[in-house]
């Protein structure tokens, strides 16, 4: 690939060596008592995957998005669900405190995230709907040099497994010309008043708790806002294309982990006459040809977009359109993988049925795709 060099060829291996050793072993537990192993964020700290964006003076490596797309996509090889949650804690609301967080912020909360040391979640969704923000019920309002929180959350990601939670709470009249009356506070798993409820059972990424928080009579110093008051969606937004990315890399990484286990399958499995799948049926040949057309199809405009934020400029709408593109291919592919492997395809032992179900998440967890494309389409 183009973008590879001798020291990204390096990072690959070592991270391949970390997702097969260290993430391999916890996959079918996470998906059995949906829970996420927290030694594997901190050694995603310690091995430098989470400050691959960061410069040296926050905790980082210096900033590389390539690099750390390279990381995530091997991880998601192995797991999506590992995966996004590393990314979470390298990219995510984290990077919204690197862009617009305080500097108190960034020694309280960045720094330790990069470290592994701590965990931060983004909570949006309600149940009038994640984007209808002038029909949330969380509320918050000044008192002194507090903020009082009265309200609640749904489909909130890592629900009890995090430290500090950023949440977005309406604190004036909403403007959707402006988008602002939303303010984005922070909110420690120890405050009075917070507390988690419900987790849902959901249909993959069981590794990863999603369910609901809620408030009452939450108070938050006023230093623990992102941002500005009444402008939290701004806040929130700013690593909007950076998110888009990301996501995208994990539908990449789920579809080559189910390739590349279709792959050694149809060249092994001994089928009519002595001879295995692969050399016995040419429909199976041309549809594995099909499925690295699409990967490397998604690749090469993934990283792409990677190259234009490296280097400064604005893809927002290549990333919008890469997340959608990428989450066809994965689903597509692992689609494919499932009927190529026949009935084994269908055993939770396979790995590829949960592939296929990995992929289907992608097309809602994070931004709905056809949301993307609607708010895609007024840019074109």
């Amino acid at each position: 690939m183009w973008y590879m060099t001798e020291e990204r060829e390096m990072l690959k291996n070592m991270v391949a060596e970390f997702a097969e050793k260290e993430v391999r072993p916890f996959v079918k537990e996470m998906e059995k008592k949906g829970t996420f192993p927290a030694h594997l964020i901190k050694r995603a700290g310690e091995l430098g995957i989470l400050g691959l964006c960061y410069p040296e003076d926050v905790g980082g490596q210096g900033v590389d998005w390539i690099n750390l797309s390279i990381a995530i996509e091997e991880i998601a090889k192995v797991s999506s669900c590992a995966a996004l949650l590393i990314m979470m804690s390298a990219v995510g609301s984290t990077l919204s405190v690197y862009l617009v967080g305080t500097e108190e912020q960034k020694e309280k909360i960045l720094k330790p995230v990069l470290r592994g040391e701590t965990c931060l979640a983004m909570s949006i969704c309600e149940p009038a709907g994640s984007s209808n923000y002038g029909g949330w019920q969380t509320k918050a309002v000044q008192d002194g040099d507090e903020w009082v929180l009265n309200g609640g959350k749904i489909f909130c990601t890592l629900t009890g497994q995090c430290d500090y939670y950023g949440i977005l709470a309406l604190t004036g009249e909403y403007n959707p010309a402006t988008m602002e009356g939303v303010t984005l506070f922070f909110v420690h798993k120890d405050t009075p008043g917070f507390q988690t409820g419900h987790i849902e059972h959901k249909l993959a990424w069981g590794g990863s708790a999603t369910g609901t928080l809620i408030l009452n009579d939450v108070r938050v110093p006023k230093n623990m806002i992102l941002g500005e008051v009444n402008k939290g969606l701004h806040a929130f937004g700013s690593t909007g294309m950076q998110t888009y990315a990301y996501l995208a890399v994990l539908s990449l990484g789920t579809a080559e982990g189910a390739y590349e286990k279709t792959a050694k399958y149809v060249k092994e499995r001994v089928h009519t006459g002595g001879g295995t799948l692969f050399q016995n049926y040419e429909v199976v040949r041309h549809r594995l040809a099909n499925m690295y057309m699409q990967v490397e199809a998604c690749r090469s405009l993934l990283y792409n977009c990677m190259e234009q934020m490296s280097r400064g400029m604005n893809g927002l709408k290549e990333c919008m359109a890469v997340k959608v593109f990428a989450q066809q291919v994965a689903e597509s592919v692992a689609s494919q993988a499932v009927e190529l492997h026949g009935g084994n395809g269908l055993m939770v032992e396979s790995d590829v049925e949960r592939y296929y179900r990995e992929a289907k998440m992608l097309a809602v967890g994070g931004f709905s795709v056809d949301i993307i494309r609607e708010q895609l389409s007024w840019m074109l």
